[in-house]
């Protein structure tokens, strides 16, 4: 009898839309930071994506509410208010407008936010099931405003609140630590923490997480505005119709800075790289990239330095960049909105972005929406190049002074050698500019949202189940001590060409094992690590191997950032004493490249996913000697702060057996 084809299989459902109350000092009025422009762009794609989201916002006390809503309305929304995010807004005083630091409007937003009962019944009526919350400034909002809720929604779960740190000040503006106090409070608060960029949620984890926790936060990069992609999208597709794209980069003359003239931006390096490229004579008439090499065309190029920024210090760089230049230079003094944008950007050759390490690096990303490549900071300092498919679609370079020292390529002169480089070669350069357009692209609002509201569903679903995400409590200092002489007494299998090698502690009588030319665990250095009992605590089965499928496909992803591992296997811990038959925990052994910048690069990535699984520590593996007799040692690594009673250096191993793996063992 036939039997009759399997009907396909339904679409699972679409996740249901979330109620979701955003609190932000700057959305409403007119925005005045990279923040403002996120927040606004972040909620108003929630509310397209269907979620139902309301924001109580700041304005200025000389501003009214009417007049604050209606600026941050989204003119593109249609009538139907679901897709659009209700706003409500609360008075600051207006001296304080214009900041985000420790001295902005954050007491009076709080206290003139929980004393209005238009908003407390705003959000009663609302019944958020989480509050995302923009900058340190929102949590002492909502603690102010949970408390002063309605019986109506206090009687019901307080929602949780979800940190989201558009910039870390107290990286850099903290003399007397009142931004680490203020940021701390937020993140022991929040039920999770979502940072711009990898460098700052590592510093979250590092200085900000609460005594005796582990915080792991997620990161989610910000989209590129819709308005500035649209205006991008349709150049593209003008450029495609009038070039073929053969031709659109010689047109471009310019050699631009665009970013906001304050120190953390470093925008006096971009002066001092206008003055040497200048000595070299990379902007003479003659078209001539110095004395040896054509830049791309016959005519000359132009340093464009965009300087809106008000202030003593931003008045002495654009004072220095005008000298720096010859009078060649042109300085855009008026705020650059999506339109300026284009116009500046649709005439670089190659944009500058001066700073060794940036939250995101926004300007980046929108001169390559609009096909200009740009020369960035290597090693993961600047967000942006985290970005998916950016890996190599910009122009690496090294600011640090260090460099310069080590003679190695950075610095100023160094940075000028690397755009010479750039400039005269514009075949790559184009190349370089296509990809940094075609990743720029791709992360729009849409996808940012969506990634958003993926950490908010593990939020609240998390918060229904009385769990916690990405944070942890760490192990006493006498479960530490109890744990550390495990840690240090390890055994190790790791899946080579079908054979699992299995190490372990050495003791003084042992002799190096012959374990053959076809399963020699190949010489460097591992991290092995794995996803299983966060915090050496047991976990469900189920639990375990989904978090370890995630953990390697991160390891796998081909989006993951440059530079790879040399290679990637299979391993796990087994009993010392009874081997994998009596226990084991699946794990990866991560092999680093053996270019030690490279190295230190991958090192790190498998580190942060170490944390982000919640581990206590990782083991990192050397492996020397010869293919007969190796030569191994171990080390623990924390992966927190808080764990150094389990780590230990320089534990000398051996290689106890070697067994033919299962087919089931072996993975795909």
């Amino acid at each position: 009898m036939r039997v009759p084809p399997a009907a396909p299989a339904s679409p699972p459902p679409p996740p249901r839309p979330l109620r979701v109350l955003v609190i932000t000092l700057e959305f409403a009025a007119s925005t005045f930071s990279g923040n403002g422009v996120y927040a606004r762009s972040q909620a108003r794609a929630l509310a397209r994506a269907g979620h139902r989201v309301l924001v109580v916002s700041g304005r200025p006390d000389d501003l009214d509410d009417a007049a604050a809503e209606s600026a941050a309305s989204d003119p593109t929304a249609d009538d139907d208010d679901a897709s659009r995010p209700i706003v409500r807004t609360v008075p600051v005083p207006a001296a304080t407008w214009g900041r985000l630091d420790a001295s902005c409007g954050h007491a009076a937003f709080a206290s003139a936010a929980a004393a209005s009962r238009e908003i407390t019944r705003a959000i009663a009526s609302h019944a958020p099931e989480v509050v995302l919350g923009v900058d340190w400034s929102s949590y002492p909002a909502w603690a102010a405003l949970r408390d002063a809720l309605p019986s109506s929604i206090s009687q019901q779960p307080v929602p949780p609140f979800v940190y989201s740190n558009f910039r870390v000040f107290s990286r850099t503006d903290d003399a007397r630590g009142t931004h680490r106090a203020l940021e701390a409070a937020a993140v022991a608060g929040a039920a999770a923490v979502v940072a711009l960029c990898e460098d700052d949620a590592d510093f979250v984890a590092a200085r900000l997480a609460p005594r005796g926790a582990a915080v792991a936060p997620f990161v989610v990069l910000p989209p590129l505005r819709e308005d500035v992609r649209a205006m991008a999208t349709e150049m593209a597709s003008e450029e495609e119709e009038e070039t073929h794209g053969d031709e659109a980069l010689p047109r471009r003359r310019y050699v631009t800075c665009v970013v906001r003239l304050s120190p953390e931006k470093e925008p006096e390096r971009f002066v001092d790289l206008v003055r040497e490229l200048r000595a070299r004579g990379t902007f003479d008439d003659d078209g001539r990239n110095g004395d040896d090499a054509c830049v791309t065309t016959a005519s000359s190029l132009t340093p464009v330095l965009c300087a809106s920024t008000s202030g003593a210090y931003a008045d002495d760089i654009r004072a220095r960049f005008v000298e720096a230049s010859g009078g060649k230079g042109k300085v855009v003094a008026d705020f650059v909105d999506a339109r300026g944008l284009r116009d500046v950007f649709s005439r670089t050759t190659l944009n500058v972005h001066p700073c060794a390490r940036d939250a995101y690096g926004m300007t980046v990303v929108e001169a390559a929406a609009f096909g200009a490549p740009s020369i960035v900071q290597g090693g993961g300092g600047v967000g942006c190049t985290g970005l998916v498919g950016f890996e190599d679609a910009f122009v690496r370079a090294d600011w640090t002074a260090a460099a310069a020292a080590e003679g190695g390529g950075g610095g100023v002169a160094g940075v000028a050698d690397v755009a010479r480089r750039a400039l005269a070669d514009a075949d790559a350069l184009r190349a370089i500019a296509a990809r940094a357009r075609t990743a720029a692209l791709a992360w729009d609002e849409a996808a940012n949202a969506s990634a958003v509201a993926d950490v908010l569903r593990q939020v609240v679903d998390a918060h229904g189940a009385n769990e916690t995400v990405r944070r942890w409590t760490l192990p006493s200092e006498e479960e530490q001590c109890a744990l550390a002489p495990i840690w240090a007494n390890p055994a190790l299998s790791i899946l080579v060409n079908d054979h699992w090698v299995t190490i372990r502690r050495a003791e003084s009588t042992d002799t190096p094992t012959d374990i053959g030319t076809d399963t020699v665990l190949p010489l460097g250095t591992y991290v092995v690590l794995t996803a299983y009992n966060p915090m050496g605590k047991r976990t469900d089965d189920a639990v375990n191997a989904e978090r370890h499928a995630r953990l390697r496909a991160r390891l796998a992803s081909s989006s993951s950032p440059a530079p790879a591992p040399r290679a990637v296997f299979q391993s796990r811990s087994v009993d010392p004493t009874g081997g994998a038959d009596a226990w084991h925990e699946p794990g990866v052994a991560v092999l680093l490249p053996t270019d030690p910048s490279e190295a230190a690069a991958v090192r790190l990535r498998a580190m942060r996913l170490a944390r982000g699984c919640g581990q206590a520590g990782a083991y990192e593996v050397v492996v020397g000697g010869d293919e007969k007799n190796v030569d191994v040692a171990a080390a623990v690594v924390a992966c927190f702060p808080g764990l150094e009673t389990l780590t230990c250096e320089n534990v000398r191993m051996r290689v106890s057996d070697v067994m033919k793996a299962t087919i089931e063992e072996i993975a795909p």
